[in-house]
């Protein structure tokens, strides 16, 4: 879907990215063991399909499933505002990590395409966290209902 449909949703050359954000909400209302592996999960399938390199994708999965999950043990994240504060948080550590690594490796030459597209990358992602929160506390995705 992110891929197929979301390509064309683009707000100055920045695209929500859902899986992140599918990630993020898995491990902030179900906790830190269903993020990693989450995470670990989607960073590997991810990685296939991309050009980045395959363990910096799954890294920077599996620390935003751990961050989301380890909130959720100190805050109580039912309220409205913590989905959206988290998914701008760790969609600006992933991003900071992504582009750590693509400097590091050489498929990075210059943080500024980064840069530029990093406040609507988090804008977008933040009022993408809204519906995906709601779908990841629905009954189609999890068989247990979190904080119920």
């Amino acid at each position: 879907m992110q891929c197929a449909f979301l390509s064309y949703f683009t707000i100055c050359r920045a695209k929500p990215d859902l899986v992140l954000l599918f990630i993020v909400m898995l491990g902030l209302f179900n906790g830190v063991e269903e993020g990693i592996i989450y995470g670990l999960t989607a960073g590997l399938i991810m990685a296939l399909f991309s050009s980045a390199p395959a363990g910096l994708l799954t890294a920077t999965y599996c620390l935003a499933g751990f961050c989301a999950g380890v909130t959720r043990e100190k805050i109580y994240p039912d309220k409205f505002v913590v989905p959206l504060i988290a998914a701008a948080l760790l969609s600006f550590l992933s991003a900071a990590v992504l582009a750590g690594g693509g400097l590091a490796t050489g498929a990075l030459m210059s943080i500024y395409p980064v840069s530029t597209a990093l406040l609507p990358f988090l804008i977008i992602n933040s009022l993408c966290a809204i519906p995906m929160g709601f779908l990841v506390r629905s009954k189609w995705i999890t068989s247990r209902r979190p904080l119920e």
